[in-house]
Formats: structure tokens, sequence, C-alpha cells
């Protein structure tokens, strides 16, 4: 597929929670982006970082990969990491792959 449209990576913060929302297509070209986010979030002393996929249209194998090595990292800092809000083609991605149950969060809402 490639990235047709802009990526974005948008952080806020509430409390020791920081809320990462992705726009666009997650993928190898884009992956870094969140990867490097996430990075420099985990240096913060938050406790929980929230993915939030509300505007993410396309994710590859590169892109999972992307959330896998964050989740992996906040996990190494004692940090939880969940993703939510995830469209449907994508939600279908995390369950063939079975990344949900390392990822999702039950209600899926951040």
């Amino acid at each position: 597929m490639g990235t047709s449209e802009v990526f974005e990576v948008t952080v806020s913060q509430q409390g020791d929670r920081a809320i990462v929302e992705l726009r666009g297509e997650l993928d190898a070209a884009t992956g870094p982006s969140l990867s490097e986010a996430v990075w420099a979030l985990t240096r913060d002393g938050l406790a929980e970082v929230v993915i939030d996929l509300d505007a993410v249209t396309f994710i590859d194998s590169r892109g999972l990969s992307a959330l896998l090595e964050s989740h992996r990292e906040a996990t190494q800092r004692d940090m939880s990491l969940k993703v939510v809000n995830l469209q449907p083609a994508v939600a279908k991605l995390f369950r063939i792959s079975g990344v949900d149950a390392v990822l999702l969060d039950g209600d899926g809402q951040p």
C-alpha cells in the first residue's frame, strides 16, 4: 500500500498518562515516528501510554512491529501501553496476527 496521506503523531498528557494519537498509514515509512515518540515518553516517568488509532486507515507488518517494540519499551520501563480505537480493517489485522492479546485492553477506550 504505501503512504498516500500525511502521517501525524500528536502527543498529549493527562497527569501521568500520555495519549499518542496517530493519523494516516502506519507502515515501514512511518513506524519509526511512532517508535521515537514512545521512546521519548518512556523517559518521562509516566505510568501509561495510550496509542489511539482512530484515524489510522492502514497498518502493515512493519507498523505492527513498531507497536510491539513500543509495548516492549514501555514494559521494560514498568509502564503500561495499550492501543485503542481501531478501525475495522485494523482490528481484523490485530486479531489475525494475534497482537490483540498483547496490545488491546478490554473496552478499547482511552
